[in-house]
């Protein structure tokens, strides 16, 4: 009898992995608290950013976080009602930007991040990547002579991986970025990334697929994960039990609870990103733009100009502040200035973020039967596929060919 393989959370990372399975010929169910809601894949900007190989927080970067904190206009920002909550997250935060952890991380994000790309390819038929993926690069923008020389050194560092950045004057970047007319002291150009014109076209199409090959879609909410000697059983919200032979935890935000059922309490927390998808809007172009002094991204993509961005520490449950959107378009207008400010559909989402900057993904230490692919944070799209990839690899072979040590659950 074919072994039943349950996976927790249907955004993209968890149907990318229902899909390998599926093609493998095994037994999947596919679990998720809602399928009609948009989740933090689908709602993301729509870069494949595989040249990002630094954890987001450096401790370079450390001393900058109180002042954002500080700040209700920042784009990073934490609300005072969540601060002690989050206290032993940043703890671990701050063990994570110790010089001597940096390289190993960097290694480690490397050799996922190698294949990231190619791993989309072999999920979408060769006739529909057009429609899904452009490999046309991203542009950095740069407000300030300060912050372009405060991103130097991971500049070189990236060069140094063999990456290369191309330093772009104010001047070409407005030729080159439609819309883009004002508010730039320089750009950097890399075209190790690529754009995803429709997350949550993308996400609808891989679940088309894995329904075909005979993924069964369950729509409940896990409540608790028991493991038994014969079986694992998942709890829902509704009382009638899941029972599988393996399991996978993909929940994102919601994975925390569960992986503490698991026997491990990690540092997941989520940082709230927002964002504003305007259709038909008044230009369009074919990269991805960040616009690093605003920390915000501006894309264009199938559903519209989408601008969005930004980190809020709130919690899984506090009611969004779309005020938040408002800020960012104001930030996005000094540089877009046709951008229209009065519609638009707003949106917002849990990134599910570790301490470290890295994501959970592997085998339980103890228990064969359970896997982890979650706490991706900003690169959930961009990790999807070869997340994927290595998680199937795991449940069919037993092995993988990239080293996961430092994205194990019990690295804490």
């Amino acid at each position: 009898m074919t072994k039943k393989i349950a996976i927790i959370g249907a955004g993209l990372i968890g149907t990318s992995i229902a899909l390998r399975l599926a093609q493998k010929g095994l037994n999947v169910d596919l679990i998720d608290r809602s399928f009609s809601q948009q989740p933090a894949s689908g709602g993301n900007a729509g870069i494949i950013a595989y040249s990002d190989i630094f954890p987001m927080i450096s401790a370079k970067t450390l001393l900058k976080i109180p002042l954002w904190l500080a700040d209700p206009k920042a784009m990073i920002t934490l609300r005072p009602a969540y601060a002690f909550k989050m206290l032993p997250w940043f703890f671990q935060l701050i063990k994570s930007t110790q010089p001597s952890r940096k390289k190993g991380a960097i290694e480690a994000r490397l050799g996922l991040m190698k294949t990231a790309l190619n791993d989309h390819y072999e999920q979408i038929d060769k006739a529909d990547i057009a429609r899904f993926i452009a490999e046309t690069g991203t542009y950095y923008l740069y407000q300030k002579e300060a912050s372009f020389n405060f991103d130097a050194s991971n500049r070189k560092l990236k060069a140094d991986y063999g990456y290369e950045p191309e330093i772009v004057s104010a001047s070409d970047a407005y030729k080159r970025i439609n819309g883009l007319e004002q508010g730039v002291y320089k750009a950097v150009f890399e075209k190790d990334s690529a754009v995803l014109k429709s997350p949550m076209g993308l996400l609808q199409y891989l679940r088309d697929k894995a329904r075909g090959l005979g993924v069964n879609f369950v729509e409940a909410e896990i409540l608790a994960v028991e493991r038994h000697v014969d079986d694992i059983k998942l709890k829902t919200k509704h009382g009638d039990d899941i029972t599988a032979d393996e399991i996978v935890i993909a929940a994102g935000a919601f994975s925390r609870k569960m992986t503490k059922d698991l026997g491990f309490d990690v540092p997941l927390d989520t940082e709230r990103g927002y964002n504003v998808t305007i259709p038909n809007p008044p230009f369009e172009f074919d990269c991805a733009v960040i616009a690093k002094d605003a920390q915000i991204a501006v894309s264009s993509l199938t559903e519209g100009l989408r601008v969005g961005g930004g980190v809020e520490f709130a919690g899984i449950d506090a009611k969004p502040n779309y005020k938040r959107i408002d800020m960012m378009l104001k930030l996005a207008k000094q540089l877009f200035p046709s951008i229209p400010d009065d519609r638009g559909v707003r949106w917002m989402g849990c990134r599910p973020s570790m301490a470290d900057d890295m994501p959970v993904i592997g085998r339980h230490p103890r228990d064969r039967r359970v896997y982890f692919a979650f706490g991706h944070a900003h690169l959930g799209m961009t990790m999807s596929a070869v997340t994927a990839k290595h998680i199937c690899n795991l449940i069919v072979d037993g092995k993988t060919d990239v080293d996961l040590t430092r994205f194990r659950v019990d690295r804490f």
